[in-house]
């Protein structure tokens, strides 16, 4: 719409503008891609798991804990230390 209203109306020194909204319409598919990468947990565990292999990065291991939380507390932290000893 910018693009063809400067043109159209031939707006002086619109380039700045016209070049900024073109900018934004070619990113748009990189950044979309980006962030579904990283917003979304399966996609996100993927890569992780990938890119571990691929750099020879050693994988931390993961451990989930679910617990009940008392009704009167407001927030519970729990803080879980695991040390594994392999061969």
């Amino acid at each position: 719409m910018v693009v063809a209203g400067a043109v159209a109306f031939q707006i002086p020194n619109s380039a700045g503008w016209c070049t900024f909204c073109l900018c934004i319409i070619c990113s748009y598919s990189v950044i979309d891609f980006i962030a579904t990468l990283y917003f979304v947990a399966p996609y996100r565990r993927f890569i992780k798991k990938h890119a571990t292999k691929l750099f020879g990065l050693q994988q931390q291991p993961e451990v989930h804990v679910i617990t009940k939380i008392p009704t009167q507390a407001k927030s519970v932290r729990v803080h879980v230390f695991v040390s594994v000893i392999t061969n």
